[in-house]
């Protein structure tokens, strides 16, 4: 269960990976716990697919590969590099 702030809760909902929160809403959090405790098998699954999509997606490899083509868009070029 995390807030449903920008990236990490485009993540959750695309990979159904977690129970997004309203920021800052205590009665938000309290149902958020409830459903937690009410969904034990599924919870089990969420955390599944939390797992792959990070292992998938979201590794320091990958982040950089990401990085560097873009920069390479851009035509952005290292210090020494040709």
């Amino acid at each position: 269960m995390t807030s449903d702030l920008e990236q990490i809760g485009e993540i959750l909902k695309k990979y159904q990976a977690g129970i997004l929160v309203k920021p800052g809403n205590a009665r938000d959090l309290v149902k958020g716990f409830i459903k937690a405790t009410q969904i034990k098998q599924p919870g089990k699954k969420m955390a599944q697919r939390a797992y792959i999509a990070a292992k998938n997606n979201f590794t320091w490899k990958i982040n950089a590969k990401r990085t560097l083509a873009e920069m390479e868009k851009l035509n952005i070029r290292f210090v020494g590099d040709k």
